[in-house]
């Protein structure tokens, strides 16, 4: 009996024996493994972004990271490859070991995306949470610290560079070898992914805001880097992209559900062997609209300490949120770049039609410069009839001449503008016109009164006084005893109502009709028709009616010429400053403060100049409504 027992108890026990060196093999990697996990839950990211007022509104941002699921399978998604190959809803299987020259191709027209995206994201991921993937990993040569990395995929990039897909991520740095030791201490920084760079942090740092100890990121709306606060970010490099993030009011907030995933995949069969995916996640363009590669084809990916040490900088240049009281740079810039990028657009749709309308504005404007005259553009007396050349040319020799007096005159326009921000900052604040100009976002008649009566208010005002000082300075000139500086500004004091009255019976009828839409042409016109009122007022001394009724009288019968010429030298002047000042941006790098102020400070000096335009055509007019040779009108000098 023992004998035939014997053998059966040694297998027994070869078996006991061997399932106790695969569990004790085993166990570690289960560890990691469950240590990763909760890990990677502990420090789940809150993503907050710009929420919607309605479906299609371009202000908010339309989508939110989700699992990559949400567009493979689907038979309106395609992977394309270099050869014209063709697979028709491709799953993870399917992307695994692909190359560069494969791509997935979406729905929809990436330059020209209109709301189809969103309507096509709205049906994907309905039932889909905000989700991000965990990726714990270490590098060879940085022994002691650990990478926990969040990467956030959103399907769609509607920015300065629209492309198919988004790969977004942050990075938290723990001091530990392991997984199971970084869930015993704190991350020591952060960096958040911002286009091809990133911005670091400190983890205890109050720039880094924390919700339960979860990382707040919020995403900028369209490009969906990751920033650490509200406002409006300025790049100018392609690691800060080439445009502006936008966080302002970027409030909705999700706590993230969170996907581990492995540092490679094991095969086709894999849940995860999209990872093996070489090509592009999006429709193949040329840069910057091309799709996006992967997480495992980024550096971070390997070498994350690396890419921190050597990518990653200590701030964003955040534009000023206080509103300036003339035209800025920094906002010129960010306007200027979304514009051009939507030429870009359209010249990748339409090349030779673009390239027609590039080449017919120059043509354009040097036909104008043709048809006019530009010399001799006699500068004395100011009261006289002269061609659209000549009055730009006679009031820059003004200006040169005069320049102690009309500069002094610009340069108030600063104090000007400070005293009227003052007033705008206690109407917004402490009255109900603040919740007004909250709705400044949305559209429809509430929105659009906001927007008119929020944004451009100090420098307009400003402007009114330096305009009517330049006027009544010009209007000087003819006579032996010329205004001063104060003098000037006595007497639009001493017209102050009627200056007040007629400026904002003008800016009233223009925002009416302009918030029905249908009457934007009409206050196109009668913008025109009565931009000449104020120097009405101080040139001919007339009360706010019958200066409105003067400049009508004179414009009518040349609406063309005075919108060519005062448009001509507004644009001007309110680019000029902000040229100016982006130029020192590039060459000089001044903080953005310094930036605005450069801006600022040349549309002062600038503003009389279009102020000494106005008055010269305001004559000019005058001469030819009265049908005469360009003699000095009567009723043109102020008192003496």
């Amino acid at each position: 009996m023992r004998s035939r027992l014997r053998a059966p108890a040694c297998v027994m026990l070869a078996l006991l024996v061997l399932l106790s060196l695969g569990f004790a093999k085993a166990g570690p990697s289960s560890a990691q493994g469950s240590a990763e996990t909760e890990l990677a839950e502990r420090y789940a990211p809150v993503i907050a972004r710009k929420a919607q007022q309605r479906n299609c509104d371009n202000h908010g941002e339309a989508f939110r990271p989700v699992p990559v699921d949400v567009v493979l399978g689907r038979s309106d998604v395609v992977l394309r490859g270099p050869a014209g190959e063709r697979i028709a809803a491709p799953t993870a299987a399917d992307l695994y070991g692909r190359g560069d020259g494969w791509f997935l191709d979406f729905p929809g027209d990436a330059l020209s995306p209109g709301c189809d995206y969103e309507r096509w994201f709205d049906q994907i991921a309905a039932d889909v949470p905000t989700t991000v993937y965990a990726h714990v990993v270490t590098e060879p040569g940085h022994d002691g610290f650990i990478a926990l990395q969040y990467w956030l995929y959103w399907p769609y990039n509607d920015w300065n560079n629209r492309h198919e897909s988004d790969w977004e991520m942050i990075q938290l740095v723990f001091p530990a070898s392991s997984a199971e030791a970084a869930l015993n201490v704190d991350p020591v920084e952060v960096g958040y992914s911002q286009h091809t760079g990133a911005e670091r942090a400190e983890w205890q740092s109050t720039k880094l805001e924390k919700a339960g100890g979860h990382p707040v990121i919020l995403a900028s709306r369209g490009s969906h880097a990751n920033h650490y606060g509200q406002g409006l970010y300025l790049g100018y490099s392609s690691d800060e992209g080439f445009g502006c993030d936008d966080t302002e009011n970027a409030t909705l907030r999700e706590q993230a559900a969170v996907i581990v995933l492995p540092h490679q995949p094991t095969g086709p069969g894999d849940a995860f062997a999209w990872l093996s995916f070489a090509g592009r996640w999006g429709e193949r363009r040329a840069e910057p609209n091309n799709g996006p590669t992967g997480p495992a084809l980024k550096r971070q990916w390997d070498a994350p300490m690396s890419w921190a040490e050597d990518e990653w900088r200590g701030e964003s240049l955040r534009v000023p949120s206080v509103s300036t009281i003339a035209p800025s740079a920094t906002d010129f810039f960010c306007s200027a770049v979304s514009r051009g990028s939507m030429f870009y657009f359209a010249y990748l749709r339409q090349p030779w039609f673009v390239l027609g309308l590039a080449f017919a504005f120059p043509l354009a404007g040097l036909w104008l410069v043709r048809r006019t005259a530009w010399s001799p553009a006699p500068h004395t007396p100011v009261d006289r009839k002269r061609r659209a050349g000549e009055i730009l040319r006679a009031a820059a020799v003004i200006y040169r001449r005069r320049l102690f007096l009309f500069a002094g005159i610009g340069f108030t326009f600063l104090p000007i503008g400070v005293v009227a921000a003052f007033f705008q900052w206690l109407a917004f604040d402490f009255t109900p016109l603040g919740t007004l100009a909250s709705l400044a976002d949305n559209d429809g008649i509430v929105g659009g009164v906001a927007a008119l009566s929020s944004g451009a208010f100090t420098a307009p005002v400003a402007a009114v006084v330096v305009y009517a000082a330049t006027a009544v300075a010009v209007d000087s000139l003819d006579r032996p005893a010329e205004l001063s500086i104060l003098g000037a500004h006595q007497q639009v004091l001493r017209r102050a109502r009627h200056l007040t009255l007629a400026s904002l019976r003008v800016f009233v009828v223009v925002a009416l009709l302009t918030i029905t839409v249908i009457g934007i042409p009409f206050a196109v016109v009668y913008l025109i028709w009565h931009s000449l009122a104020n120097q009405a007022v101080m040139i001919e001394k007339v009360s706010a009616t019958a200066a409105l009724g003067r400049s009508e009288e004179i414009v009518r019968g040349d609406t063309l010429r005075t919108f060519g010429v005062l448009a001509f030298v507004n644009l001007v002047i309110v680019a000029a400053g902000p040229v100016l000042g982006i130029v020192a941006l590039f060459l000089w790098n001044p903080s953005l403060a310094v930036i605005n102020l450069i801006s600022a400070a040349a549309y002062a000096i600038l503003v009389p100049y279009a102020g000494i335009v106005a008055a010269l055509l305001f004559y000019d007019l005058r001469h030819r409504a009265a049908g005469d040779s360009g003699a000095p009108t009567s009723g043109s000098r102020m008192p003496s």
